[in-house]
């Protein structure tokens, strides 16, 4: 049955092995990566030495930025984290300027940067603070710049967790990567949270009870990262509201092969946005 010893709990290089292990939608898929790679080709077009913030420091953004010319910008407030993911990047790393610092309070100049990224950042942050995280990005941002992100989103309403088990039936265990996203979502709590050790949990009462077997469990929790993490969602009309205040969205793309599916109630679409002037 998968181990669930938190991360902060091993040796960065044994954290750095559990992280290659997980995959979506906690880590972008191939098509995802593909999505990030054509909006920041295009928003390097036409400027000389662009540079980019990664809001983390996630290696498939770090990666991207290097191979469109970007001077890249890493900022993360966990010491672990960026030691794990320096061991990921290996010497291609070592080229990457890191902050480490809040996102709220970052020291970074003021309207220098052509584009930042972001794989799922604005669900690491309270909702209370959405606006003043998304106005600092506004600020960094030069004019015309972009604002890349992944984000989950809600698709409807959210449904009581039972009642998404018997939606999603075995496609579940077929298909997880599909369906952990609607399952956290099923599981929102009155403050907009939807932490995936919550879900974890969740599912360890349903294995106990024999609801599930061990290898259903360990299905869909070894593609869920160790450790009490909050995440936060908003409707997707909502979270377009709450960006549109500092920015033009452009378009959004999603990964089809993920999303397409039955009966979702949230997603990941990454979304394309433009500082307003």
């Amino acid at each position: 049955m998968t181990s669930r010893v938190a991360f902060s709990r091993l040796p960065p290089e044994d954290v750095a092995e559990m992280w290659k292990k997980i995959g979506s939608p906690f880590r972008a898929s191939v098509n995802e990566q593909e999505i990030y790679a054509r909006f920041l080709e295009e928003a390097a077009e036409h400027r000389d030495n662009p540079k980019m913030i990664v809001l983390g420091v996630t290696p498939e953004l770090r990666k991207l930025g290097h191979k469109y010319g970007y001077q890249v910008t890493c900022v993360d407030f966990s010491p672990l984290v960026i030691t794990v993911m320096d061991i990921l990047m290996g010497e291609e790393g070592e080229r990457d300027i890191i902050v480490r610092c809040n996102w709220l309070e970052t020291p970074l100049q003021r309207g220098q940067y052509d584009a930042i990224v972001g794989d799922a950042s604005i669900n690491m942050v309270e909702l209370k603070s959405w606006d003043r995280l998304l106005k600092i990005i506004h600020d960094l941002l030069k004019p015309g710049g972009y604002f890349v992100t992944r984000t989950m989103v809600g698709l409807e309403d959210s449904i009581p967790f039972t009642d998404a088990l018997k939606r999603f039936g075995k496609q579940l265990f077929r298909y997880p990567e599909r369906y952990i996203g609607s399952l956290q979502y099923a599981l929102i709590t009155p403050e907009n949270n939807v932490g995936p050790y919550r879900l974890v949990e969740r599912l360890e009462k349903l294995r106990k009870n024999g609801d599930i077997t061990d290898d259903e469990f360990d299905i869909i929790c070894m593609r869920i990262p160790p450790g009490r993490v909050d995440v936060y969602i908003l409707e997707q009309k909502q979270f377009e509201d709450v960006l549109s205040k500092h920015f033009q969205i452009k378009d959004y793309y999603y990964d089809k092969e993920l999303h397409d599916a039955e009966g979702l109630i949230a997603m990941f679409p990454i979304y394309r946005v433009v500082k307003k002037l």
